[in-house]
């Protein structure tokens, strides 16, 4: 990710530091922090900016950052930078849906639909 503005930089480096300290079993809310993190990364057009994956880079500055535990915990580091990539795209798909963007009401039951 070469084109990111300093406070993108910090927001993944500060993801990237939440999996190192996972990986080791020293993140108590893994889940809340993230979370914020991820919609500041949103909120910021990370997904138009990014010219690789969120999950991507996670994984390559933890391997650079923390390689000892990264090599013999490759398996649990792909899980955790997947479930960071599925939060994000989640989060800019919630993000990016306009309120107009509604469907329509539906019957609760079938009696109910043929009530009216």
């Amino acid at each position: 990710m070469n084109n990111l503005n300093e406070h993108d930089e910090t927001l993944i480096q500060e993801l990237a530091d939440i999996c190192c300290a996972s990986l080791t079993g020293q993140e108590p809310d893994f889940d809340g922090r993230t979370e914020k993190i991820l919609k500041s990364l949103v909120m910021g057009g990370l997904a138009r900016k990014a010219d690789v994956t969120l999950q991507s880079e996670l994984k390559r500055r933890v391997q650079n950052q923390c390689s000892d535990i990264a090599l013999h915990r490759s398996s649990e580091l792909s899980s955790i930078t997947k479930l960071m990539q599925d939060k994000f795209d989640k989060i800019s798909t919630w993000e990016s849906r306009n309120p107009d963007e509604k469907t329509e009401a539906k019957a609760a039951n079938l009696s109910s639909a043929h009530d009216s």
